[in-house]
């Protein structure tokens, strides 16, 4: 499984390598640089990210952060609008080219 991340330092934090590393390289992340046009898609839900309460603890557990992904998962299931805008940058065309 792969997973694109920006450079917050939470991405970066030691608990966070270390779960990387549990995962026996099950887990690949690569990191954005610091400006990365291909990172604006992330934008396009931005609003419907913002009128949701935030949640203010990390996951403490596996367990809890693969239930936090797949609930995150399932709402974009429901926001197909969302999943599209993704695509709709000029930088990241050759994705579906």
């Amino acid at each position: 499984m792969y997973l694109v991340v920006d450079g917050h330092s939470t991405h970066k934090a030691k608990k966070v390598k270390e779960f990387i590393a549990s995962t026996d390289g099950r887990l690949k992340v690569f990191i954005l640089p610091a400006y990365s046009p291909q990172a604006q898609p992330r934008r396009v839900g931005l609003e419907e990210r913002q009128a949701r309460p935030r949640r203010r603890t990390a996951p403490r557990t596996a367990e809890e952060f693969k239930s936090n992904v797949i609930a995150a998962l399932h709402r974009l299931q429901k926001l197909p609008h969302l999943v599209r805008g993704f695509f709709a940058d000029p930088d990241l065309r050759y994705i579906t080219a």
